[in-house]
């Protein structure tokens, strides 16, 4: 090129062509497509610079493009998307380089390749249009004459070339905006959508719509992480047939956090595309094999730092390449819609929660209420309708002293400061007053909820609990009376046990002595007469042993008169109304006086201002017809007890209810609630039944059928057979060891085994038994001890005593089972037992008997 001083030519041709690059840069800046500006520029190159052919090659995805040309051709177009080889020709040599490059006659030059221009094309100048360090594309200008270009055409293109980068990079940027602007809007569109509804159904349907609509795919999938796994929520095919496959392959292979390319997405977090992202062929080959004959790509849906789930995006255009602006875009969305389905679990949650909090406060047992900081009601569960009376409309906007009682407001006033203070109160029991104006005894928690929004009061109905607690209160202090008239009674026991022994023993060494034997006779009657007391609080205490024995309810009935006028009172007649002819019942003597003195208090209560209680008994027989409207009877031969008073009466629901345990009619400590339901045990433990015919002020009656067991004449051949069995009760030298701690029982009984030929050892307790035991060497035939014994179990020394000579004789006595067990395990070893207080022919009769 001549680069000597500029001709004068050259000077004019400058200014002209600097005048029309001028003008070119105006029209430039207001053109914002680049196929656009690149057409104007390559149109007024054969007018700048007198070449007859000029182009624009873009750099698109690493190669030179052909997008504008003007000049030569011959149909008049440009073959606009022609492709440039890469490293070849001298376009692609310019642009390598980044520098001009001219060649004045292309023969010559070997970088000439025939694609690179027109067959008339004899010279020609590349010039790169550059940007920083960035190469745009390149002007290509071509001329029919060797040397066709000078420093001029140099010098302007390089301007050209220089505004134009200034122009393509604008337009760019422009391109940028706008498509940023345009996904800003549509995820600004998107997101006013997600954050409308809460609707999880909806917003899986909407997410898979918008994605298929604006990224353009055949297939969608959206997954959400579930235990570990990558779950399927939401979905879109354009393809039945696809849908039927990757259906198959999902349901075949579940897919694992951090296993193939969707389980990587999850477990880094960060997006993956084909091309980019390398296919796991270990993982679902089948999904594999779909993968690399499309184009995919997968995002996380992530909340801050935690990943959720995964959208996948695939087309089966083999040309489609997911930009960055699309991968940008469906992370918007990804984003977005992360934060719509957790705001829909979250309202899901919290609905679900309401929905379980409003259930227990529609359906609990307790009042719960809410108050405003002035103490008025502003909600009211239905838990606080079934114990107050008051429907919500009733009491809401009202203050909470519409249930206070007139004498408990200043306390609740003091109660609420003192909640204001410390934040709440627990366990607070007081008084509230129902609609109809009863009392309800109840236990309040109260919380505040701070910021003057007021209270939550949680009110337990406790009237029930209360009455239970008197009930056991009272039950506890019957009890322990009960172990008092026990106790009494042991003491009694053994003391009327000395007295009636050594009465016995009396009248045997005072044979002939006619006034002493009178004497002693009625000594015996009054200690007979207390053993029927002793027995009698026994029976109060309920320590008296359970045992069923042939007996006559009119003996019954008769030993118990006079106890029971003491606890009917003088105003209350007690009549008696006994068949001379009754049959004999196999029964409990003491658990039969409990049944009669439990009915007579019963009785005394319902005749506050006196009356009559009768109590009759007569034989009577069931039949088939008659147990049809008789609850619990059956057919047969029975005794019935009826004991009726003239008293206030019962209705008939009151009567379903007399034998359910605690239930009472009595005020509070006037009763227990269980002296009925014990009757009613002790008949059924007989074979029995009861039943009650009351009206209201027309008195009650109880009916109690027993069941017959023999004949009279049976009977009086039972009786005869045991009397002549009494014939012989005297020993033959037999020894026995004797174990008693009351000195006085202990001696009757030495002195009375010994005058009827008996070797008698004593001991006051177990350790003194066994040491006499083990000096005597176990020669004894029978063991006969005290159940309690002051320092140690008597069936553990028995125990003992059988473990050296298992073969000994056992007789125990007593006149006070503590504990039931004891009684169930002396049945349970076959022991005989003697009740205290025993007269000395008992006495013989059963040591004769367990001897052998």
């Amino acid at each position: 090129m001549n680069t000597s001083r500029r001709s004068e030519k050259q000077v004019f041709r400058l200014v002209a062509e600097l005048k029309a690059v001028t003008q070119l840069t105006g029209l430039m800046t207001v053109i914002m497509d680049i196929e656009t500006l690149a057409q104007h520029v390559v149109m007024r190159l054969p007018e700048i610079t007198g070449c007859y052919n000029g182009n624009f090659f873009l750099f698109e995805g690493g190669e030179l493009v052909l997008i504008a040309g003007a000049g030569g051709y011959k149909n008049g177009k440009a073959p606009v998307g022609h492709r440039l080889p890469q490293g070849k020709g001298i376009i692609a040599s310019a642009a390598e380089s980044g520098r001009p490059l001219y060649v004045p006659d292309v023969r010559k030059d070997s970088r000439y390749i025939s694609c690179d221009t027109l067959p008339d094309t004899l010279s020609e100048l590349a010039i790169p249009v550059v940007h920083g360090d960035s190469i745009l594309g390149v002007i290509d200008i071509q001329c029919k004459a060797v040397n066709g270009f000078d420093d001029v055409d140099f010098e302007v293109l390089g301007i050209l070339a220089n505004q134009l980068a200034v122009s393509i990079q604008n337009v760019r940027l422009y391109e940028q905006s706008k498509t940023q602007a345009e996904d800003l809007a549509m995820l600004f569109e998107t997101g006013q959508f997600f954050s409308s509804t809460l609707d999880h159904d909806k917003i899986m349907h909407e997410i898979s719509r918008r994605c298929v609509e604006l990224l353009d795919v055949d297939l969608f999938l959206l997954r959400l992480i579930e235990n570990g796994l990558l779950v399927v929520k939401g979905n879109y095919y354009r393809k039945p047939a696809e849908k039927e496959l990757i259906d198959k392959l999902l349901a075949e292979n579940p897919i694992h956090i951090g296993e193939g390319i969707a389980g990587r997405v999850a477990l880094t977090g960060e997006p993956a595309v084909s091309g980019d992202e390398p296919i796991e062929t270990q993982t679902m080959p089948a999904y594999v094999d779909y993968l690399r004959r499309r184009k995919w790509l997968l995002v996380p849906m992530k909340i801050k730092d935690k990943t959720i789930g995964v959208l996948t995006f695939i087309t089966s255009n083999p040309k489609r390449i997911f930009s960055p602006r699309d991968i940008s875009l469906a992370q918007g969305i990804a984003n977005q819609a992360a934060i719509a389905i957790e705001n829909a679990r979250l309202f899901d949650r919290v609905e679900k929660s309401e929905k379980y909090y409003r259930t227990i406060l529609e359906n609990s047992a307790d009042a719960i209420i809410s108050i405003d900081a002035d103490l008025k009601i502003i909600a009211w569960s239905s838990g606080a309708s079934r114990i107050f009376g008051y429907t919500k409309d009733e009491v809401i906007n009202k203050s909470l002293e519409i249930i206070v009682p007139d004498n408990l407001r200043e306390q609740m006033r003091h109660v609420a400061m003192e909640v204001r203070k410390k934040g709440y109160l627990r366990g607070w029991q007081t008084q509230r007053r129902a609609k109809d104006g009863s009392l309800v005894d109840v236990e309040i928690t109260v919380t505040d909820m701070g910021d003057d929004a007021g209270y939550v009061a949680v009110l337990r109905d406790i009237t029930e609990r209360k009455s239970l607690e008197a009930q056991l209160i009272q039950s506890k202090k019957m009890e322990a009376i009960g172990r008092l008239a026990g106790g009494i009674a042991h003491d009694f026991n053994n003391l009327l046990q000395t007295i009636l022994g050594f009465c016995g023993v009396l009248q045997g060494e005072l044979g002939g002595n006619k006034a002493c034997e009178s004497d002693l006779d009625e000594i015996k009657k009054a200690g007979l007469l207390a053993v029927s007391l002793t027995r009698q609080l026994l029976a109060f205490s309920h320590k008296q042993e359970y045992e069923l024995k042939l007996a006559d309810l009119n003996n019954i009935v008769v030993s118990m008169g006079k106890m029971l006028r003491r606890l009917i009172g003088e105003n209350i007649n007690l009549i008696t109304d006994l068949n001379p002819s009754l049959r004999f019942i196999k029964a409990d003597t003491g658990q039969i006086e409990q049944v009669l003195m439990n009915l007579a208090v019963n009785a005394k209560d319902a005749m506050p201002d006196g009356g009559n209680l009768t109590v009759k008994t007569v034989n009577v027989r069931i039949s088939g017809e008659q147990c049809r409207d008789m609850p619990e009877s059956r057919p047969g031969e029975f005794v019935r007890l009826t004991v009726s008073d003239t008293g206030i009466g019962m209705d008939d629901e009151f009567i379903q209810h007399i034998f359910e345990p605690f239930f009472t009619s009595k005020q509070l400590g006037k009763g227990t609630g269980l002296g009925l339901s014990v009757v009613y045990g002790i008949i059924k433990q007989h074979g029995g039944w009861i039943n009650v015919v009351s009206r209201q002020d027309k008195g009650s009656e109880f009916r109690i059928y027993l069941p017959v067991l023999i004949t009279s004449e049976k009977l009086d051949k039972n009786i005869g057979r045991i009397t002549a069995s009494m014939k012989d009760t005297r020993g033959n030298g037999e020894r026995i060891l004797l174990v008693e701690d009351e000195e006085g029982v202990r001696n009757f009984i030495i002195r009375a085994l010994s005058n009827n030929g008996y070797k008698v050892f004593g001991a006051g307790n177990a350790q003194e038994a066994m040491d006499v035991f083990k000096k005597e060497k176990g020669n004894f035939q029978l063991v006969f001890s005290d159940v309690v014994l002051p320092d140690e179990n008597s069936l553990k020394l028995i125990s003992k005593i059988l473990s050296r000579k298992p073969k000994i004789k056992i007789l125990l006595s007593s006149g006070y089972i503590v504990e039931r067990s004891q009684l169930d395990m002396i049945h349970k070893q076959g022991f005989k037992l003697l009740h205290k207080p025993y007269v000395l022919r008992d006495l013989l009769v059963a040591v004769k008997e367990a001897v052998g």
